[in-house]
């Protein structure tokens, strides 16, 4: 969003998520969990949900699942030379590049949220958090 000129680098967090929470940033769905939950409330056969932190504990093996559920040809090396060109490093370089600084790793969220902060989050996203399987 700083990317996109939407919040400053200089946004707090707390300030960031009043308005996340108020659907600022997706003003189609009004909120991220109507966004999620209308995804999954579609009767479709071919959705193939891919988590982040998924991706992150075995890239190798998500990217092939999503390659055949797409039912594209794998190529294993292909994949290998995707994942590690998409490493840390690389994706740090990219983003120094495009002038976009990103500091959140995987499980760092908790650290930004206090309980008065993470129980509003969970009372209006609760829903589809707990589809997602994070509740």
């Amino acid at each position: 969003l700083i990317k996109f000129h939407e919040i400053s680098p200089e946004t707090n967090f707390k300030d960031y998520l009043v308005k996340f929470n108020d659907g600022y940033f997706n003003k189609r769905y009004s909120s991220w969990s109507n966004h999620v939950n209308s995804w999954l409330d579609r009767k479709l056969e071919n959705i193939h949900l891919v988590k982040y932190e998924d991706m992150k504990i075995d890239p190798i093996s998500k990217i092939t699942k999503i390659l055949q559920f797409a039912g594209l040809t794998i190529d294993e090396q292909a994949v290998v030379e995707a994942v590690n060109y998409s490493n840390f490093e690389n994706m740090k370089k990219l983003e120094k590049e495009q002038k976009y600084n990103s500091k959140m790793m995987v499980g760092q969220w908790n650290n930004l949220f206090d309980d008065k902060s993470m129980q509003n989050f969970e009372r209006i996203h609760g829903s589809a958090l707990k589809r997602l399987g994070y509740l």
